[in-house]
């Protein structure tokens, strides 16, 4: 492939932010754009409140996941970087400022607050969260395109029949 130009000389390259390897009906330019619409569509404000919704309601602790969710949403458009291999952000209690340097924004805060107070009031749910049914597993394509996907079904359904007993519901989420 190398000897046809298909794919980049420079090492240097091989990283998760650089095309490396011709597309057969994009140029280089429309790759990189798509990579880059891909990061500016996936975290919005919106998805991102869909992800600490999600959180809280799997009971999970939003400030722990709100420090992730900014490193993964800000790492590319400030460092031009995966967020795997940007460097990592340290967030302390948005009060916690030295003398002379502003306070930091409150928008991230009451994002994981709202998040966690609507849980309260209306539990959020959504098809993301939604159990998979036994039904499901004989028809939805992430558990039966190949033989893999179908093993590990099989798989889980043992060990639930082992550990619950015969009638237990297969539940494929704990795989």
């Amino acid at each position: 492939m190398a000897k046809r130009g298909v794919v980049d000389p420079d090492m240097n390259k091989y990283d998760l932010e650089h095309a490396t390897a011709a597309h057969p009906k994009m140029t280089r330019e429309d790759w990189d754009n798509a990579y880059h619409a891909a990061w500016a569509a996936y975290y919005t404000p919106e998805h991102k409140m869909t992800i600490l919704r999600r959180a809280a309601a799997c009971g999970m602790g939003t400030s722990r996941l709100l420090a992730v969710l900014f490193a993964f949403s800000a790492s590319f458009p400030i460092e031009k970087l995966h967020p795997l291999q940007a460097g990592a952000f340290r967030l302390k209690y948005r009060l916690d400022r030295r003398p002379g340097f502003p306070i930091e924004p409150v928008e991230l805060d009451l994002m994981c607050r709202r998040a966690v107070r609507e849980q309260k009031i209306k539990p959020y749910a959504d098809l993301a969260l939604t159990p998979v049914t036994e039904e499901e597993t004989e028809t939805l394509q992430m558990f039966t395109h190949n033989e893999a996907a179908r093993h590990e079904v099989a798989h889980v359904r043992k060990v639930d029949e082992l550990t619950h007993g015969k009638h237990a519901r297969a539940d494929v989420q704990h795989a």
